[in-house]
């Protein structure tokens, strides 16, 4: 989720939705399902995955056992407040031994958790771009806004479940579709630290 959706509303409790495991699950298969589906009428292999940091972490294991993929390169971007402005810092990324790090011209599986606005994903996908311009790229999230599904340009994305958390779709659009109206809190993450992130508030980390 990012910061700046405070600029619309102020968000409690009570604008946030517990997804169970069981829940989770359903998304995470149904993005599989598609994930396979694709790579199969593409005939593509992927080489590579490159979970985003934190949330990426469950999907990308997951994708990446399932694919028979045995290279990870973890990459970890973060929304820190700069004056009045939110800008995003790449603050780790791993460094894959020789024999066994990324090549140009080899297919990259960026995984994410839930896109939102997909800006973060975005940057992700450009500085992959920028250093693999041969590379095919995947781009895979469970959960995505149905608004800003197209905010990130790779080669190709696929997604688990569709959400409405930036509010961009009229309340009869959410209803036709079957969409959630609240935000997703997964079984693994902290409520006061989604709270703080969707008001634009700090959270103290360890």
């Amino acid at each position: 989720m990012l910061y700046y959706l405070s600029i619309m509303a102020t968000y409690t409790t009570s604008d946030f939705r517990q997804i169970t495991w069981e829940q989770y699950e359903k998304a995470l298969v149904l993005l599989e399902s598609r994930l396979t589906a694709l790579i199969k009428e593409r005939g593509l292999k992927i080489h590579a995955v490159v979970p985003i940091l934190r949330g990426g972490a469950i999907p990308g294991q997951y994708l990446g056992y399932k694919l028979g993929v045995l290279r990870f390169m973890p990459v970890q971007y973060k929304y820190f407040k700069e004056g009045s402005e939110y800008k995003i810092k790449k603050i780790g990324s791993a460094v894959l031994e020789p024999g066994f790090e990324i090549k140009d011209g080899e297919t990259i599986l960026v995984a994410e958790n839930n896109h939102c606005f997909g800006t973060t994903a975005k940057k992700v996908v450009e500085d992959l771009k920028e250093e693999y311009p041969s590379s095919k790229i995947i781009y895979a999230a469970v959960y995505m806004d149905f608004t800003n599904r197209e905010a990130v340009k790779a080669d190709l994305c696929v997604y688990g479940e569709y959400t409405n958390e930036t509010g961009g779709l009229s309340a009869e659009k959410v209803k036709e579709m079957g969409l959630p109206g609240k935000f997703g809190l997964y079984p693994w993450e902290n409520v006061a630290e989604e709270m703080a992130a969707v008001n634009s508030q700090p959270f103290m980390y360890n």
